[in-house]
């Protein structure tokens, strides 16, 4: 699974120590997250700050089109993420 976080405009992996994400039931391993950085968190922040201006701008039915694009590929990987939130729910 790719644990990637977007953070600007790309695509990294968290640089600091791995959390194991378990799964309650049996104790086993779903797999291992890697947790943002504090450099991380702070450039996550500033690009939402920066991004939130002109987000701002933008019309309801812009954000509404880029909203429902998110949805699309949610949606598109719905049965894994059902897959994964029952593993970590213990079911």
């Amino acid at each position: 699974m790719d644990t990637q976080m977007l953070i600007g405009s790309k695509f990294e992996k968290g640089t600091e120590t791995e959390e194991p994400i378990l799964n309650p039931k049996t104790g086993a391993t779903i797999l291992n997250l890697p947790e943002a950085s504090p450099a991380q968190i702070e450039a996550a922040v500033a690009a939402a700050e920066r991004a939130f201006v002109s987000w701002s701008r933008t019309t309801p039915a812009q954000r509404s089109g880029y909203l429902l694009k998110i949805a699309d590929r949610i949606e598109a990987e719905a049965k894994e993420f059902a897959a994964l939130e029952a593993l970590n729910c213990g079911k």
